[in-house]
């Protein structure tokens, strides 16, 4: 890096270099640790060396199968309390699953440990330990990204020293690899998207009336998320779950018979205000299992398209609000969470504006 900078006329010392990954390597690994995108359940594990005062330290690392960085650790010796802290370590991050399966080598501290953590309940007794060196490859393979950079150190002087290092190292590569992400807003105007379809598949006189508001709103978002997406290197990504599984069909089904029976009931003791509540608390469990019940009640002439169409805007906007807390826990930004509320605000304003501009033109026109 010093021999780049002189290059293009700037002097910078290598200590200095030094000095910036030491600062800044653990406090990428701190921050992007609350962006991590959902590793899989098939883990590969494995250790590798790395000198330290001539000293042999190991490096535990896992990756899944698809060669996503799950974790890692640095530790001083190879043996069954290292294996240990490791899975502990691996575990606790809300990105990384409980492991379907684990596949290591024949390293003979892996079943001890294994056992143990199963006897305790931090690992479930179905997981498998696999101890194959074929499966084993890709973690291989992917040591090969971070040696090649540590070998150019050749060697360190302390512990602290290289675990900082191997922390920037590894966080850069979590990013290269594409499982770091920006929270993204394309998700939400997905939602607006499906709820209008649902919407109109069950009731369409109300969906031809929460057309407008919820395309106002699904076009705001996606305006935000454009903008969102011209920082460079940081693409927001987007992940749509199967809505066949057994599992989302028995969910989707319990909601929507729950939603429909409280809002026929809150519709009959406590009119258009009953509706509205139950529309929002509906929301916070699930939008589609709410607007579809909406749109049920306003098929069979329970409650009037208009009601239908401001509880599925309504419901739309409590399931975004909902996510906001679940994002500041994750990553422990509040600018980011300001920025998300912000925007949560706009898009309410302008889909419940929309929607009120459209029932006067309703009501103008009928008359």
């Amino acid at each position: 890096m010093a021999e780049m900078a002189v290059e293009r006329g700037l002097i910078i010392h290598p200590s200095c270099v030094w000095r910036w990954v030491q600062i800044y390597g653990p406090e990428l690994d701190k921050r992007c640790r609350g962006y991590l995108k959902r590793a899989n359940k098939s883990w590969r594990l494995d250790e590798t060396y790395i000198k330290v005062k001539g000293q042999e330290r190991y490096l535990y690392r896992a990756v899944d199968s698809t060669g996503q960085t799950i974790d890692f650790l640095l530790t001083a010796e190879r043996d069954t309390a290292a294996a240990k802290r490791f899975f502990r370590r691996a575990l606790a991050h809300p990105s990384n699953p409980m492991p379907r399966v684990i596949n290591v080598d024949k390293n003979r501290a892996y079943p001890v440990a294994v056992q143990y953590l199963k006897q305790e309940g931090t690992l479930r007794r179905r997981c498998r330990l696999r101890q194959c060196k074929f499966f084993n490859n890709i973690v291989e393979q992917d040591h090969r990204n971070v040696k090649r950079r540590t070998w150019l150190a050749k060697g360190y002087g302390s512990v602290p020293t290289v675990w900082r290092t191997l922390r920037g190292i590894e966080a850069m590569e979590m990013i290269r690899k594409g499982r770091a992400r920006r929270v993204s807003l394309l998700t939400i105007v997905v939602m607006f998207v499906r709820d209008l379809a649902l919407l109109t598949l069950f009731s369409p006189p109300a969906g031809l009336i929460a057309l407008w508001p919820i395309l106002v709103m699904a076009v705001s978002a996606s305006v935000f998320a454009w903008r969102q997406n011209r920082v460079p290197g940081m693409p927001a990504s987007l992940k749509i779950g199967s809505p066949f599984e057994a599992r989302s069909i028995a969910g989707f089904g319990l909601i929507f018979l729950i939603i429909q029976l409280a809002g026929a009931l809150g519709q009959r003791f406590l009119g258009s205000y009953g509706t509205i509540g139950v529309s929002i608390l509906g929301g916070f469990a699930s939008s589609a299992s709410t607007t579809a019940a909406a749109a049920s009640l306003a098929r069979h002439g329970q409650i009037t398209p208009v009601a239908a169409a401001l509880s599925t805007v309504l419901t739309s906007i409590a399931s975004t609000l909902v996510n906001l807390p679940i994002i500041y826990r994750q990553t422990k930004d509040r600018g980011l969470v300001r920025i998300l509320l912000f925007i949560s605000a706009a898009i309410t304003i302008l889909g419940l504006s929309v929607l009120a501009l459209v029932d006067l033109v309703a009501t103008h026109l009928n008359r």
